[in-house]
């Protein structure tokens, strides 16, 4: 039993010592968020928050899997609605995000119309600077100082993955959805390359943030005033966004240098 024993502690130990060598991260270190969701400004350009932000039941929060959300409305100027949600996890991530292909069907009484499909945005902001293959740089200007704060965002493609979405006692209307997540400073449209990205073994720790908007249209109406809104919107929140998620491309080059 003694040599059993021993077998299985050195074992452990081998995998653990082998594990280090190669720089393979099984269990992930959380990242705290920098500030909360809710500090994205109620006015994005011509974007203006209405009513409160949505309060969620402790049961609810508890299935979301996370405190760290925010679920709020937005209108703009020409009548244009969206609905944002956000929410923000960390250490070790849910292997089932929500999201409305799957939630919208399951609990909200509603029929998948058009199955997903992943919609670049091809974002182009020009006050955005491309410092490396990696990253933009934006400056955010506080409302009250008048200081500027640099923040970067990843410089990637970003896509929706959008559906739509109708019920029967709602004729006449379609509900399109969209989300994209933020994971370890990279963009990912799916639930499943969100995971290949937080659980990338190279990484020491791991977040994602999920991004979703939707809104409600006339039947006759295409998908493509859903996206173009959603680009518009996303241009002015990014940056506040990542002002708020951990600061990647710092924590990076803090981990490299050690």
């Amino acid at each position: 039993m003694l040599v059993v024993v021993g077998l299985v502690v050195l074992s452990r130990v081998g995998m653990s010592f082998a594990m280090d060598a190669l720089n393979i991260h099984l269990k992930k270190e959380p990242v705290e968020i920098r500030r909360g969701l809710a500090d994205v400004p109620r006015i994005l350009g011509q974007w203006e928050a209405v009513g409160d932000d949505q309060r969620l039941s402790e049961e609810f929060i508890e299935e979301l899997g996370t405190d760290q959300f925010l679920t709020r409305s937005y209108e703009h100027a020409d009548g244009r609605f969206l609905q944002l949600h956000l929410a923000y996890y960390t250490g070790m991530i849910d292997a089932v995000p929500h999201v409305p292909d799957r939630c919208l069907v399951a609990t909200g009484g509603f029929d998948l119309e058009q199955l997903p499909e992943n919609l670049p945005l091809n974002i182009n902001q020009p006050t955005w600077k491309k410092v490396d293959d990696s990253w933009f740089e934006a400056g955010i200007e506080d409302p009250l100082t008048g200081r500027i704060t640099d923040v970067f965002i990843p410089s990637d493609d970003l896509s929706l993955r959008t559906s739509s979405f109708i019920r029967s006692d709602q004729p006449g209307t379609v509900l399109w959805g969209g989300y994209f997540f933020v994971a370890n400073g990279k963009f990912a449209a799916t639930p499943e390359s969100v995971k290949r990205l937080a659980f990338d073994p190279s990484q020491k720790m791991a977040y994602y943030c999920k991004v979703q908007l939707v809104t409600q249209l006339k039947r006759r109406q295409d998908r493509s005033e859903f996206v173009d809104a959603s680009r518009e919107f996303l241009e002015l929140l990014l940056p506040y966004l990542m002002r708020s998620l951990p600061d990647w491309r710092s924590l990076s080059a803090a981990l490299e240098s050690s």
